[in-house]
């Protein structure tokens, strides 16, 4: 019994010691200095779109109205730049702001097939750039590691193209709507400080626009008022995993 004690007393001093040590660790960095201030910093990375569309078509010929859902998801590469400053609190609590512009000119196409006995319709979703200030909430894990959250506004500059056509009908009629929309952006991050002025990070953000594009597109069939009037709506959320480097000044 007395040697179960003593092991068992030993097995709480190690870990009491190990808790300790990680405290100890988590608390202190290096140097404060190396994450507080001003710093640039570029990044490269995939994003992947997903949007939710909605539509209906309306034929004066046929005097009916049919609606449609299309759920186009596509991937691409994205990458930018970022500004920001963090203040460090107790050698351990970090609060910084930052503004990111992020490019990737990707598209999401769908086609709904069918519509009216025999139109197609296509709806291409363009984002090309977003511009996003956050507010950023982190601490020091290791002398060298920092985890962070993050929660933007982003705006987003968008372009919804939009196609019908009809099989053995000449010309395609089209129509096309650009506009920013408004969404919030969190993220969650590492940072790795390679030195007092070189930092590397790996970070997983979300872009959910609350917006809508919406636009009305009409087609003449054979230069005849047999219109067709195809009403879009878009909802775009795009995820990206992006890899930066950061200069500290």
């Amino acid at each position: 019994m007395y040697v179960e004690n003593r092991e068992a007393k030993s097995m709480n001093k190690i870990l009491l010691g190990a808790l300790g040590l990680a405290f100890v660790t988590i608390s202190s960095p290096a140097s404060a200095a190396a994450y507080e201030g001003f710093y640039i910093g570029g990044r490269l990375g995939l994003t992947y779109a997903d949007a939710k569309v909605s539509g209906s078509s309306y034929s004066e010929a046929l005097e009916e109205t049919e609606t449609y859902s299309q759920k186009p998801k596509t991937n691409g590469f994205a990458f930018g730049g970022l500004a920001g400053y963090n203040w460090i609190f107790d050698n351990i609590f970090i609060i910084g702001l930052n503004v990111a512009i992020d490019y990737n000119n990707i598209t999401n196409t769908k086609t709904s097939t069918g519509i009216h006995g025999g139109i197609n319709i296509i709806n291409n979703l363009t984002r090309r750039f977003s511009f996003t200030p956050s507010l950023k909430v982190g601490g020091c894990i290791t002398e060298n590691v920092v985890l962070y959250g993050q929660l933007g506004a982003t705006i987003g500059w968008f372009r919804l193209h939009s196609f019908t056509n009809q099989p053995g009908d000449v010309g395609t009629s089209s129509a096309s709507t650009s506009k920013k929309l408004w969404g919030i952006r969190p993220a969650i991050g590492i940072e790795y400080h390679h030195n007092y002025n070189l930092a590397f990070t790996l970070e997983i953000s979300r872009d959910i626009y609350n917006q809508r594009i919406r636009q009305t597109e009409y087609q003449f069939v054979n230069s005849v008022p047999e219109t067709y009037n195809n009403a879009s709506s878009m909802k775009p959320i795009y995820t990206s995993v992006l890899f930066g480097v950061n200069y500290k000044f």
